[in-house]
């Protein structure tokens, strides 16, 4: 059901333009040519935006500190609890780097579903970053976010119900650690979603030349 909602949404936006438009037509203009090697440097110098999905995202971070907080003062307030240290190994540092092939598959299935052929994944350790980029394919800025936002909606869901669920302290307090932590891991997603509304007020579009390792953006002409 809710496939095809999103695909109903996709065909009711606006025509997505071809490369050669967004190349030649007046309608749009070039705004970055973002090389891969580059990513990690862009999404730093964006940290603190000033833009409503950056705010909102920093905000949800705190919460997720805050909860986390509160959980671990409850359990450790409870004194029954398995190892405070196998807690903290599992939940801020294992459990979230597990967790990295589902956040890709996520944006791999999402991807699929706004018509995208060739996608490819790739790393770079120099930057400690895993990508996976649509070779080729256009995307307008709406449904960019869905596909930078669908691992966030996803993961952050399981992760709530599993607190809510959860009898045991220690494991809320575990749940409530990946949430955090995999939600810091979701910031370059949001940076480049806010990048996508800074450029322009009426629309933006991106596209990747993977094999160049390099990804172009572009705003609808004011």
């Amino acid at each position: 059901m809710f496939a095809s909602h999103f695909l109903l949404f996709l065909k009711c936006k606006m025509k997505t333009p071809t490369i050669s438009e967004l190349d030649n037509s007046p309608e749009y203009r070039k705004v970055m040519t973002l090389r891969y090697d580059d990513i990690a440097p862009f999404i730093v110098s964006r940290f603190f935006s000033r833009n409503y999905t950056v705010i909102s995202f920093w905000a949800l971070v705190f919460v997720t500190i805050i909860v986390n907080v509160l959980l671990w003062i409850r359990m450790r307030a409870l004194g029954s609890h398995p190892s405070t240290m196998v807690g903290f190994i599992a939940g801020y540092i294992l459990i979230p780097i597990t967790l990295a092939p589902l956040h890709e598959l996520i944006h791999w299935v999402a991807l699929k579903m706004t018509g995208a052929k060739d996608i490819r994944i790739g790393m770079n350790l120099s930057q400690g970053i895993i990508y996976i980029s649509p070779h080729y394919h256009v995307m307008a800025r709406k449904p960019f976010s869905l596909v930078a936002a669908s691992p966030f909606i996803i993961i952050t869901t399981i992760c709530v119900i599993l607190i809510c669920l959860s009898p045991s302290a220690w494991m809320r307090w575990l749940v409530s650690s990946v949430l955090f932590v995999h939600t810091t891991m979701c910031i370059g997603d949001i940076v480049l979603t806010g990048y996508m509304f800074d450029i322009s007020h009426k629309d933006s579009f991106t596209w990747d030349d993977v094999e160049s390792k390099e990804s172009y953006f572009y705003a609808l002409t004011e």
